[in-house]
């Protein structure tokens, strides 16, 4: 934060995991030739490893400064369990002993999984028999076999105002907002964003829907605390308790109870909010709070049960509660005065999968913000977006491949009272933009089929309501010659889930090229794919004005020019779609 006159310039920037660049509150960033990109995108070792090792360290100094803490030991509650109990000083042992075995089966190839328990005995080989028990335990927590980066969200650029940005989409004001920036001849290019969601669990409207987390704000894995047998359970009975609740399986698993399965990684961070909750430890040994945590040690350590039809199961973030917002080129929020010239932005890519539905048909999910994340939204991807961004000039811009396998895709999208001029004879350039791509075209997908919605395709989508009016202009030149080419736009639906429309600005034409890129045959069968007649002709401009013989086809000339090619703005009124900013309809441009 409060960076001021900042140069990036001359630089190639690549194999990040999550932000290329990012700036927030700031005034007078310039990025000159630079290149960004291609993305980091294998990444073997899980969020719950990095998580131990930031709270590894913290566990040791309670040890060594606390004498309760070497002192209590505590028994789980969970089937075939030691009846033992455990110290703090053990756990730690297991736990480095648990990490030092994923980095080496990561590092330096040592096969783990090849090594079978029953040829090491525990008397004779204490050492390896204990190491390999807890390689069964920890390794599927600790190893992510999916091998993509689990993030909710990948960046090429993102400019932000005053604060972060990690939960929602936007919180500021006009007081918070960054404010001058410069790009000229930058590329981002080649993001691929393949993720999953993190399955977590609340106890419902008890806790205002808020997730269970740890001394890191991070959400407890459903599958970690309960075990894989019981996650599906536990959505059927209690998140589809409607449809199943009186069910017979539902009423015995329900008397039956749950009971806590955990691990290594589990138990120990369960353990340490125990001694800070109940034998008095201070709070600064779990300083990013620990939401409801005191209900999962006392289900975990005292076999108290969850509220009545709970735990809750809860989707559409990554391990560390981040909402999934896909993928973006670049991301301007909350910035004021914004001169973008010779950018490229291009083969911007998800290959993440649909989002699950275990936690039922969300609309949307505690940290999400609609209407810029409905449902499950991990699986977007945006060329450019921008919301309550001021001044922004764009000359020979050009975005293009921007793929999402199976959600939405959208060249560029602007948000409320964003204002874009798109300048120059070279303006703005939008071409292969495809939703919903390996997707057959299926009745399962509607604009309330939550979570999984109609992938929807969209070159230049505008979104604002009657107070915080988005403005754009273009065709700004000398001549007022067209300077916004669209083509090669398809997708299950166009813009704002209307099937005519493409794009809210220019034309849409068809692609040159058959076959790059995209399946043509899947787009054709779909009958999704926009050709001429999608939104209007391209046509010759001057062909517009030549005398024509008849009258009445130079009368249909005229009004078809000031139908599709003027550049003023004008209403759309009639959307349906709901403002989070104001309890009324919004209004669009096209």
């Amino acid at each position: 934060n409060f960076n001021k006159n900042v140069l990036v310039e001359n630089m190639k920037i690549h194999d990040f995991k999550t932000h290329g660049i990012q700036f927030n509150g700031f005034d007078g960033i310039t990025i000159k030739n630079v290149d960004v990109g291609p993305n980091r995108k294998v990444d073997r070792l899980s969020p719950y490893y990095a998580h131990m090792k930031a709270l590894l360290p913290v566990y040791r100094r309670m040890v060594d400064d606390e004498q309760i803490a070497r002192d209590v030991c505590v028994n789980f509650r969970s089937d075939g369990r030691d009846d033992d109990c455990v110290y703090m000083k053990d756990m730690i042992e297991d736990v480095q002993t648990s990490l030092d075995m994923a980095f080496e089966y990561v590092i330096f190839d040592k096969d783990w999984d090849a090594l079978d328990m029953a040829d090491y005995d525990a008397t004779d080989n204490p050492v390896m028999f204990r190491k390999l028990s807890l390689w069964k335990e920890n390794r599927d927590v600790l190893i992510n076999d999916h091998h993509s980066t689990q993030t909710a969200t990948l960046y090429g650029i993102f400019l932000n105002y005053i604060g972060s940005n990690v939960i929602g989409w936007y919180a500021g004001s006009e007081t918070t907002k960054s404010r001058n920036v410069f790009i000229d001849n930058v590329k981002v290019h080649d993001l691929h964003h393949d993720t999953y969601e993190n399955i977590a669990f609340s106890q419902g409207e008890l806790t205002a829907s808020q997730r269970i987390l740890n001394c890191l704000n991070a959400p407890f894995n459903a599958y970690h605390i309960f075990g894989d047998d019981e996650v599906d359970t536990i959505s059927e009975c209690n998140n589809y308790i409607q449809d199943n609740g009186a069910s017979k399986k539902c009423m015995n698993w329900r008397k039956d109870g749950l009971s806590y399965v955990g691990n290594t990684i589990s138990d120990i961070q369960i353990l340490s909010f125990e001694l800070i909750n109940n034998y008095g430890l201070s709070w600064n040994y779990c300083s990013a709070g620990a939401a409801d945590m005191a209900a999962l040690a006392d289900f975990a350590i005292r076999g108290v049960p969850f509220a009545d039809k709970t735990p809750l199961l809860v989707g559409s973030h990554d391990p560390m509660i981040h909402p999934g917002k896909g993928v973006m080129g670049l991301r301007l929020n909350g910035v004021d005065y914004v001169d973008i010239k010779d950018l490229k932005i291009e083969n911007i890519h998800s290959s993440t999968g649909l989002g699950t539905l275990l936690g039922g048909p969300y609309e949307t999910v505690v940290s999400q913000q609609a209407p810029y994340m409905n449902g499950f939204s991990m699986n977007m991807v945006n060329g450019l977006t921008a919301t309550f961004s001021t001044n922004i000039i764009l000359s020979n811009v050009e975005v293009s491949h921007i793929i999402s396998n199976t959600g939405l895709a959208y060249g560029v999208a602007v948000w409320y009272e964003t204002h874009v001029n798109i300048f120059g004879k070279k303006g703005l350039k939008i071409h292969h933009v495809h939703a919903g791509q390996e997707l057959a075209p299926s009745d399962e997908f509607r604009r309330d089929s939550y979570p999984n919605l109609k992938p929807e395709a969209c070159a230049f989508r505008i979104y604002d309501d009657v107070i915080y009016n988005a403005v754009v202009k273009y065709d700004d030149n000398a001549n007022n010659e067209e300077n916004v080419d669209i083509s090669c736009i398809s997708g299950h639906t166009g813009c704002l889930m209307d099937n005519d429309d493409y794009s809210n600005i220019g034309y849409v034409q068809s692609c040159e090229e058959d076959g790059e890129m995209i399946n043509m045959n899947h787009i054709a069968q779909s009958k999704k794919f926009i050709d001429n007649t999608g939104v209007g002709n391209i046509t010759d401009k001057k062909g517009m004005y030549i005398m024509i013989g008849s009258v009445m086809l130079l009368l249909m000339a005229i009004i078809y020019y000031y139908k599709f090619s003027s550049k003023a703005m004008t209403k759309i009124v009639s959307n349906t779609e709901d403002t989070p900013l104001l309890n009324q309809g919004q209004a669009v441009y096209n």
